[in-house]
């Protein structure tokens, strides 16, 4: 056990919880940091103690708490990955990435970075940043001394610990940090001056900050200086920022330009988002091309081709990792991409003429297929069009990840569905023969509750492409939804064959033997997603839906509780902790969990209907049920076998409403003219 203070050397060798302290490798306002040993995963980890009484009371342990939790979530390759946070002893500690490296601060020890250095920083900064940003968290402390780069050139963010935590749906609405309520926390030479002045800080501080150290990189010198806090403070509030060339006249006016904006003294007039530096940095990052080259290049069909067989070369390497690694519903191709007429980039699609394009979008289907980064990924494709705003491909691979905001519970918003139908259409006006368009049309109006337009453009994208899977996945659904399981299952078994490792056809299967009371199977489905990616989130709710299911809530909670943090505030996450509570008897808190965001996602799309109802049904609420049963069948769910089935709803078999929704959908399936399995 450690006893001693957090200042001496006396702690060197002790252990708190599972970290042994190793060395300490530095020390500031915010406490000291160890370098220390982490048993239990064999590892080296930054141990940061916190100086003592910082957390004095339970209302400043839950705020830093739940703002540790927050840091916890921001998982980006520049930003030191939080690991934990704990206590012993009257000892508060947190534990973080160990990053190796000089930080900023020391690099500047021998004078200002080179332009091209600069850029590079700025540009891995504003995208650290952005995606701290988009999580709802601020640094406050930006300065070169918290800035580390790798030996491999890769910046690193540390020490959120002032870090802030904003509501991202009300940037009004802060949470307390570790600081004293309404005290100041930051460093002088970096806080802006409303910062200074006490008011609201919000991201756009972060981007003084950032625009503070970009200066000093580049002229090696800070904007402000004062020999008393009080004449610092004053220049940062009433000084005009002295222009970088005074100082270094050989920088560019672009670099001087985007560091001036950032140290706007009024907010309004800044970069408003760290995405908005985030591209003016790409945009300087890109090696200039003199015009008459430009020209040239692309009149050129022989240099086009070369830049077509090179694309063709990466297409085959991210095949290779697709099949490894699947995430997504990406379709294959029924040819090798070489016997195509023209060039064609991983997915099958037709390739841009535009080279950089088609490197944006490879880059896209990296972050679906191998990080399930849906975020990165629609940044990426989004940079793909405006290099080609006519790449049907890229286009209806957007309109995709359109359809992934709603189906993979990032939005409650309908719109998402709607945009997604307009980029699938301009696709087809940009390539008649873009199958991808109807596979991403097939998937809205699933979702739409327009399930009898499905089977239509799966058809149009089988004759575009006959080894679409994504096609047949969406068939699957389909025939799912009617009750058809037998030839759902053929179909996702034909799917398998072909494509051992595509995951939404071991989901699909999955779900539709647990809806047919194959228990042991189901499990095996989703067993296998899960062998490849530990932490799928759609086998992980799927899993743990069977698990409750089969009576056991015991798994069904240990499954769930290995998801992603990021993951649980997603809405199909929280629909399954919904149905997980209620079975466990915790009715209050699965109450709480449907607030009006959650009620307004379950409202609106064909699959998340139906646990409204269950929900409704284990909590005794028969009245509730059976009007969410209604809306789930009126929404395209007619699974009337998996109704008369599901062991959640049993408190609705017995009553007359209930058979009469039952009869009443099977008579409509009845009605409409069947559809031939998929060739």
């Amino acid at each position: 056990m450690a006893t001693g203070t957090q200042d001496g050397p006396d702690l060197l060798g002790r252990t708190l919880g599972h970290y042994r302290i190793l060395e300490q490798i530095g020390a500031g306002g915010m406490g000291v940091v160890y370098r220390a040993r982490d048993q239990r995963l064999e590892r080296d980890v930054a141990l940061k103690l916190l100086p003592p009484g910082a957390l004095s009371d339970a209302a400043a342990r839950k705020r830093f708490r739940k703002e540790a939790l927050a840091l916890s979530r921001l998982n980006h390759p520049n930003i030191a990955t939080v690991h934990d946070f704990d206590s012993q002893d009257g000892t508060d500690f947190l534990v973080t990435e160990l990053v190796a490296g000089l930080t900023l601060g020391d690099k500047l020890l021998s004078g200002p970075l080179r332009e091209k250095e600069v850029i590079q920083v700025g540009l891995q900064l504003a995208d650290g940043l952005e995606a701290a940003h988009r999580e709802g968290v601020i640094h406050r402390d930006l300065k070169p001394g918290n800035l580390r780069l790798t030996r491999e050139g890769r910046l690193k963010i540390l020490d959120f610990g002032l870090a802030k935590r904003v509501d991202p749906a009300d940037q009004a609405s802060m949470t307390q940090s570790l600081s004293e309520p309404g005290a100041t926390a930051g460093t002088l030479a970096y806080m802006a001056p409303e910062q200074l002045k006490g008011e609201r800080v919000d991201a756009r501080s972060d981007l003084w900050a950032a625009g503070v150290v970009l200066y000093e990189l580049s002229t090696g010198r800070r904007p402000f200086e004062g020999r008393t806090a009080n004449a610092l403070a004053d220049q940062i509030f009433h000084a005009a920022v002295p222009s970088p060339h005074t100082l270094q006249p050989a920088l560019s006016p672009h670099l001087v330009g985007i560091i001036l904006k950032c140290l706007e003294k009024d907010a309004e007039d800044r970069y408003q988002s760290a995405k908005e530096l985030l591209v003016d940095f790409r945009r300087l990052s890109k090696p200039a091309t003199a015009p008459a080259d430009r020209k040239r290049r692309l009149s050129l069909p022989r240099i086009a081709a070369v830049a077509g067989a090179a694309i063709l070369l990466l297409a085959g390497l991210l095949w290779a990792l697709v099949l490894r690694t699947p995430r997504t519903s990406e379709p294959a191709r029924s040819t090798p991409v070489a016997a195509a007429t023209s060039p064609r980039v991983s997915t099958g699609g037709k390739a841009s003429r535009v080279a950089e394009a088609n490197e944006y979008f490879e880059k896209a289907m990296l972050f679906l297929f191998t990080q399930d980064d849906l975020p990165r990924s629609r940044e990426m494709l989004e940079q793909a069009l405006d290099l080609d705003s006519h790449f049907a491909e890229a286009r209806a691979w957007y309109g995709f990840t359109d359809v992934l905001m709603v189906g993979s519970g990032y939005s409650n918003d309908s719109g998402w569905l709607y945009k997604a139908e307009q980029e699938a259409r301009q696709a087809l006006r940009d390539d008649a023969n873009s199958g991808r368009a109807h596979s991403t049309l097939a998937a809205a109006y699933m979702l739409e509750g327009r399930k009898e337009l499905v089977p239509g453009e799966a058809a149009k994208a089988l004759a575009a492409n006959p080894a679409d899977l994504d096609a047949r996945t969406w068939l699957s659904n389909y025939y799912v939804l009617n009750g058809d399981y037998a030839t759902a299952d053929s179909l996702l078994k034909q799917i398998l064959d072909k494509q051992p490792l595509f995951y939404p056809a071991h989901m699909n299967l999955g779900d539709s033997l647990r809806q047919q009371g194959d228990i042991p199977g189901a499990v095996l489905q989703f067993r296998k997603i899960l062998e490849v990616d530990a932490q799928n989130n759609f086998a992980i709710t799927g899993l743990a839906q069977t698990y409750m299911d089969a009576g056991d809530l015991a798994n069904a909670r240990k499954t769930l509780e290995r998801g992603r943090p990021q993951d649980r505030k997603r809405y199909e996450t929280r629909l399954t902790w919904v149905l997980l509570l209620a079975l466990e008897g915790r009715k209050e808190e699965a109450a709480k969990e449907i607030d009006p965001e959650l009620t307004k996602y379950c409202q609106s799309f064909v699959w998340t209907t139906l646990p409204m109802a269950e929900f409704y049904a284990v909590v005794g609420d028969t009245s509730q049920a059976l009007t969410w049963l209604e809306r789930a069948v009126s929404n395209g769910d007619e699974r009337v076998e998996w109704f008369r089935r599901d062991p959640l709803l049993a408190n609705l078999h017995r009553l007359p409403r209930f058979q009469q929704i039952l009869e009443s959908t099977a008579y409509r399936r009845q009605q409409r003219p069947s559809v031939p399995p998929a060739p």
